[in-house]
């Protein structure tokens, strides 16, 4: 998906699979391709720079924290206005569910500019993830 401060394209659906073995080798395939297999790959993991951002509470919440503590992190960029966003993370919400206590974990950036908004949108869609925003937009670092 691609955002702008004025409006967002939504994603198309691609069907894929993510197999992950009890050493944490990772292989992915999408339709029907050949698995990619991560323990012959010499490409390594995404890695990501380091933020802090308040949680709903106002408290901040450093993502290393929270990455620190899961075996698999998903990083996902909303906003209460973008429909396509919140469609994607209502999607996302019974993988959470399901892989939570197998050390799966999300946090929820938010490029929301109000407060209000942004927290009626995660009660409104039920995310129980980390939610976290500067209120900044797309101004925010």
């Amino acid at each position: 998906m691609a955002c702008t401060n004025q409006m967002c394209l939504p994603p198309s659906k691609k069907e894929f699979t993510v197999a992950i073995n009890h050493r944490g080798d990772v292989s992915m395939s999408t339709n029907g391709a050949a698995p990619v297999d991560s323990a012959n790959s010499s490409k390594k993991a995404v890695v990501y720079e380091a933020f802090s951002m308040a949680g709903i509470d106002g408290k901040t919440i450093a993502a290393g924290d929270v990455v620190a503590k899961a075996r698999y992190t998903f990083i996902d960029f909303w906003a209460s206005w973008c429909a396509p966003c919140r469609k994607q993370a209502r999607e996302l919400l019974p993988v959470y569910d399901k892989y939570k206590s197998k050390g799966f974990a999300v946090i929820g950036v938010s490029l929301d500019t109000d407060a209000a908004a942004w927290k009626k949108a995660i009660l409104a869609d039920g995310y129980t993830w980390t939610n976290v925003c500067d209120l900044k937009g797309f101004e925010s670092p």
